[in-house]
Order: C-alpha cells, then sequence, then structure tokens
C-alpha cells in the first residue's frame, strides 16, 4: 500500500514537472516563432519597397503595411510606428509591434522589431 501511494504521489509530481517544462518551452518556441517571422517579413517588405519611389511618408507607410500584412502569416495585432524620419536626407526609422495571445489563461505577449534604413528613390 504504502508503494502504490509513493508511487501515486511520484507520478502527480512528474505530470506536474512536464506540465511546467512544457508550458515554458512553449512559450519560448512561440516568442522566438514570432520574432523571427516578424523580423524576416519587415526585412522583404524594406527590400521590395526600396525598388520603388515615394511621394511622402505617409505613401510609404501604406505601401509598407500593405506589404508587411501580406508577408505576416500570425494571428496577432500589429502595430506599426515611425518612430524618426528625415524624409529629404532619405533615413526613416521604423517600429512593428505585435501583439499576440498564448491558448493558455488568455496571456498576451508582445514582440518587438525596429529597422533604420536608407530610403532609395
Amino acid at each position: 500500500m504504502r508503494g502504490i501511494v509513493s508511487a501515486g504521489g511520484m507520478l502527480v509530481v512528474l505530470v506536474l514537472v512536464c506540465l511546467i517544462h512544457y508550458g515554458l518551452i512553449n512559450n519560448s518556441v512561440r516568442e522566438n516563432e514570432i520574432h523571427s517571422g516578424l523580423s524576416m517579413a519587415m526585412d522583404y517588405s524594406i527590400d521590395m519597397l526600396s525598388q520603388e519611389a515615394f511621394k511622402d511618408e505617409e505613401d510609404f507607410l501604406q505601401n509598407f503595411c500593405r506589404i508587411l500584412s501580406g508577408a505576416v502569416t500570425s494571428d496577432g495585432v500589429i502595430d506599426v510606428f515611425l518612430l524618426d524620419s528625415d524624409w529629404e536626407a532619405g533615413y526613416i526609422d521604423i517600429v512593428v509591434e505585435e501583439t499576440y495571445q498564448y491558448g493558455f489563461l488568455e496571456r498576451q505577449g508582445k514582440t518587438r522589431c525596429e529597422r533604420a534604413f536608407r530610403i532609395i528613390g
């Protein structure tokens, strides 16, 4: 009887440890996947836009958001911010943030990519 109780207790502890470990790894994998996907989509958008000429910042941001939304395959909410720009000199600093939800307890995660680059055109 004592052996059955000890084995049952060890089984419960083992299941709890596995669930906690799985939860931590799942969060880390999700964050890495979202960050790398967002970073690649942002680089792709910048590469596509570097071949075109734009009238002003608003025209650039509209085209950037259009291409970015086509390149991102996540189910999160994407926010695009223009931090700093010198349109006449051809420099722009842009930030893309994605907020996404984990499946467990409705928790939210956020990842952020920032790029500063020179506009050719």
